[in-house]
């Protein structure tokens, strides 16, 4: 397995699904929800997949675990509070 290192900005330079704020870490942790959401209903494209557990890499390296991962509001409003 090759290792990567990556940069993301901790600007608050995006919208996020609710209209606030976000950084580059907001935008992957829904981004990634947004993946686990679709894979709760059916599965997967290989695609989406690998995003989905790139994007899972970011935020588990960021947070420490999954579990750690911050649930952003828009999926909080719709009833998904729950990780992988």
């Amino acid at each position: 397995m090759e290792k990567y290192e990556i940069s993301l900005n901790e600007e608050m330079r995006h919208t996020n699904a609710d209209g606030e704020p976000t950084n580059d870490f907001g935008l992957c942790a829904q981004v990634w929800q947004d993946l686990c959401k679709v894979e709760s209903i059916g599965s997967l494209q290989a695609e989406d997949a690998l995003i989905k557990d790139i994007l899972q890499q970011i935020l588990v390296s960021k947070f420490g675990d999954v579990k750690n991962i911050p649930i952003p509001n828009y999926y909080k409003n719709m009833g998904g509070e729950e990780n992988e």
